[in-house]
């Protein structure tokens, strides 16, 4: 869930995501940020080799990204959103 694991400018326009959210009431609060490729292909099994509805379609997702160097460089961040705030959250 940290912004550290995360690319340095896209962690900036999340915290800024964040703050217009709750300036505007928002309720949002973040799950998960940068992800391990076998974390990745773990959510990408539910609804197929493990039981639940499909998570994920792809296993090479923008939360597994790294640098240049390999270290951690997400550009995703999942949220819980209750069901009626999505369409502000969407906003």
């Amino acid at each position: 869930r940290d912004t550290e694991s995360l690319d340095p400018v896209f962690a900036s326009r999340l915290r800024r995501f964040e703050r217009l959210l709750a300036e505007r009431g928002v309720r949002a609060s973040r799950r998960e940020t940068w992800r391990s490729p076998d974390r990745q292909a773990w959510i990408f099994q539910q609804g197929r080799s493990r039981p639940g509805p499909i998570a994920t379609t792809t296993l090479t997702s923008w939360h597994c990204r790294v640098d240049r160097g390999g270290r951690p460089a997400g550009r995703a961040a999942d949220y819980h959103v209750p069901p009626a705030q999505l369409p502000r959250f969407h906003q």
